[in-house]
């Protein structure tokens, strides 16, 4: 009895060892397993400067004609086709996405997984973040 109650108490710990270090490799919060990854707007200001990311806004149209980041691609997270158009997106590519403030792109890292994204990057606060950085940003 006391060689399974042994046994018993070395599991628990060995698992409670497992979870803590599972933590401690978790992303970020705000982050998700398909995210890899919250990078700050300097990070990403870096990424398009040495071209090593693809800007992936998910903003409406009407947004991103307001003003977007340099070089990024529009795929509106709202639209009826935003499955398709990720799914073609090149897989082997490092991708940055971001909505206004966060909350769209926190939602969409899923579809993102889903559709075999290998390397998405989540932009700290979104737009609002880039602009409160006073990183440069483009309009139409």
């Amino acid at each position: 009895m006391k060689t399974v109650c042994l046994a018993l108490c070395i599991c628990a710990l060995v698992s409670a060892s497992a979870v803590a270090e599972d933590k401690k490799d978790a992303p970020p919060a705000g982050a998700s397993a398909a995210a890899g990854t919250v990078v700050t707007p300097a990070e990403v200001a870096k990424l398009i400067a040495e071209k090593k990311a693809t800007i992936l806004d998910i903003r409406t149209p009407e947004e991103f004609a307001e003003g977007h980041l340099p070089g990024a691609v529009n795929i509106d997270y709202m639209s009826d086709d935003f499955a398709r158009k990720i799914a073609a997106l090149d897989k082997t590519k490092t991708y940055v996405v971001h909505c206004g403030a966060g909350s769209r792109s926190t939602k969409s890292l899923p579809a993102l997984e889903q559709a075999g994204l290998k390397s998405v990057l989540h932009l700290q606060q979104g737009f609002k973040g880039w602009q409160s950085a006073g990183q440069p940003i483009e309009k139409p």
